[in-house]
């Protein structure tokens, strides 16, 4: 039991865990309940029973239309909801900074994208949010477009102004799908950012196992309005679904809805309290810089160039593991399993550090270059390819994607110009197809 034994290692030395999934190591859901579609246990596929119910109490929770069980994570959900918006060769408009299986979709599917980039914050070298202005324009450029799919929250924790994207989109008669992988603790509390279903989007995707106590690829597919039917979205959900769907995921699910329910947002608001007097106390040491997204609780800490070694030593000193380091700033996810315990060591540990640290110079990084789509991905991806190292890629059209994860955003979509700018963001080992 190589795995097992490697796990071990991990959950036996009394890690902080600022990393998914959101039961953070709870041990409620023994093996016990693993079980099969026998009889009594109803059908994920075609629900009639305890399942349909367990989806109804999560649409109760979530305050949606319909809401559908991923065993498959939010990816599956994206997968579903773009097919049961649009058909092949159809027309959407896509948020550039949108997750991988987003671009996977669009080969999948045969959609036309129409990409249009989010703001970009400089002092932290990450996306920022989508402007609605340029969803407008994108629909006056192409009205045959059928709506829009928006990444809110980001992986950082950055939210766009989605009320007034989805009222965009519906004035244009599109739908709104919006990515809330990231976001499924929302609704269970006044003191985060109103849900995506709450501000009008039609078809939203929830990652409960990022936020919530749920274990790994546990997922909700929710719609907000009529404008995505649900049948078609079950139909979806079912093409693209193993034909063994986990009880033990589905529990978990059924779990994080009931369990956020009832004692959610008394668990949140005291993890918020200590989330905001955290990063006060980060800010005030001039070493770090905290971002100031609308996620409270996903914890962005700067160091600039300092960053990796920060990280390295909250993990091999500290025992304290961050969910990501991307070179400039420290991602930490706190979520309502969060302990009052582990946050006070994340912070007595980043004040440690911090007195060893140089005073944080303000930087402005550069955003990520901006490309050119030459030919639909699924053209670029289906037709006669070669693999070639990224400088003798330089002018030729990206067959495969390339990403960078965690966040899983791409580099560069199947279809899209590689240009010398892109070709550097390669590290040297890493060989490309194209057409």
């Amino acid at each position: 039991m190589i795995i097992k034994k490697g796990i071990d290692k991990i959950i036996n030395k009394n890690t902080a865990r600022f990393f998914m999934p959101g039961h953070n190591g709870d041990k409620s859901i023994p093996l016990r309940y693993d079980i099969t579609e026998i009889k009594e246990a109803d059908n994920l596929r075609c629900p009639s029973g305890m399942i349909r119910l367990a989806q109804k109490n999560a649409s109760l929770a979530f305050g949606s239309l319909h809401t559908f069980f991923l065993v498959n994570g939010s990816s599956s959900g994206l997968f579903a909801l773009i097919m049961s918006l649009c058909k092949r060769g159809d027309t959407l408009i896509i948020d550039r900074g949108c997750h991988i299986s987003v671009l996977n979709t669009l080969v999948f599917h045969d959609i036309r994208p129409v990409f249009i980039y989010p703001a970009h914050n400089g002092g932290f070298g990450i996306n920022s949010a989508v402007a609605p202005e340029d969803v407008e324009r994108a629909f006056s450029e192409n009205p045959e477009a059928k709506g829009v799919l928006i990444t809110s929250p980001t992986y950082y924790g950055v939210c766009s102004d989605i009320r007034r994207i989805a009222e965009i989109t519906h004035k244009n008669g599109g739908a709104l799908i919006v990515d809330e992988a990231h976001g499924a603790h929302f609704a269970f509390s006044d003191m985060l950012p109103q849900s995506a279903l709450m501000l009008g989007a039609d078809g939203v995707v929830n990652s409960a196992h990022k936020t919530l106590p749920c274990i790994t690829q546990g997922a909700f597919l929710h719609l907000g309005t009529s404008r995505i039917d649900p049948n078609t979205a079950l139909e979806n959900i079912n093409l693209l679904m193993t034909t063994s769907p986990s009880y033990l995921i589905m529990m978990s699910l059924d779990r994080a809805a009931t369990e956020m329910q009832k004692s959610g947002r008394a668990r949140l608001e005291k993890v918020i309290k200590k989330c905001i007097d955290l990063k006060k106390a980060v800010n005030e040491t001039g070493r770090y810089k905290c971002l100031e997204n609308e996620d409270i609780t996903r914890l962005v800490v700067h160091a600039g160039y300092n960053t990796a070694s920060v990280f390295d030593e909250l993990d091999m000193r500290y025992n304290i593991k961050a969910e990501m380091c991307d070179g400039l700033n420290l991602v930490f996810i706190a979520k309502a399993m969060t302990k009052a315990r582990d946050l006070a060591r994340l912070k007595s540990a980043l004040l440690s550090i911090a007195k060893r640290l140089p005073a944080l110079k303000e930087g402005n990084y550069p955003p990520p270059p901006k490309t050119v789509l030459k030919m639909p991905p699924s053209l670029a991806y289906y037709g006669k390819t070669k693999t070639v190292p990224p400088t003798e890629a330089v002018g030729q059209v990206a067959a495969r994607a390339v990403y960078k994860t965690p966040p899983c955003m791409g580099i560069i979509s199947p279809g899209e110009v590689i240009t010398e700018e892109i070709a550097r963001l390669l590290t040297e080992d890493v060989t490309i197809a194209v057409p």
